[in-house]
Parts: structure tokens; C-alpha cells; sequence
């Protein structure tokens, strides 16, 4: 079985975004292919690289909800050490740890 890396399941990601509109344009770009061949690739850009964390949430959520214990899913994981990663988890700016109830979203430019 062909392991899919992480760049190319970020550009599928990113891809599946453009459906959202001109806010998903810059996560990828098109390069020509690496074999070269008449092909096109797709590379994740700085902008793309910036939803790494919003990925490895989503996965880690995913994996915990949405499938059994047994069932095959996408797990982020260190590639030097090959091991899943530590669950994300939320800090204030004093380094406080955070759960839900302790977060507000809040438009910019309001004051605190």
C-alpha cells in the first residue's frame, strides 16, 4: 500500500477548499511535475502550511468521534519518530491550560 504523505494530503485538503471560494486561494499552487512530464503538481504554499494545526485538530477529533477502535483512519504522526502525536490541547498566554468554556471568540478590533 502507497503511504500518502503528509504534503499530498494537505494538498487534497487544500484543493477540496477551493470550493469555499477566493479565501482558499494561495494554500496550493500548481508547479510543473517533478518527472516531467505535461503534468501538473500541487504544492502546499506558506499560507497552506499555516493549517497544519487546524489538520492535525481535525484529525485528532475525527479519529476520536467519528470512527471505531478498530477502524482505519488518518493519524498525524512525528515522521522522525514515526509516533502519533501528542493531542493538541489549548493555552492561555500565561501558558495556563484551557478547555472550552474558558475560550471566547471575539471579532478584531473589539477591546478585551
Amino acid at each position: 500500500m502507497k503511504r500518502k504523505s503528509l504534503q499530498g494530503s494537505l494538498c487534497a485538503v487544500a484543493r477540496a477548499l477551493n470550493v469555499i471560494g477566493d479565501s482558499a486561494e494561495g494554500i496550493v499552487e500548481a508547479v510543473p511535475a517533478s518527472d516531467g512530464s505535461v503534468y501538473q503538481e500541487y504544492v502546499i504554499t506558506i499560507k497552506g502550511r499555516a493549517l497544519l494545526p487546524t489538520l492535525v485538530a481535525l484529525a485528532q477529533w475525527s479519529s476520536e468521534y467519528l470512527f471505531e477502535r478498530r477502524e482505519v483512519r488518518s493519524v498525524p504522526i512525528d515522521a522522525k519518530m514515526r509516533r502519533p502525536l501528542k493531542k493538541l490541547v489549548l493555552h492561555s498566554e500565561d501558558g495556563q491550560l484551557l478547555d472550552a468554556g474558558e475560550i471566547l471568540i471575539r471579532a478584531s478590533g473589539v477591546s478585551f
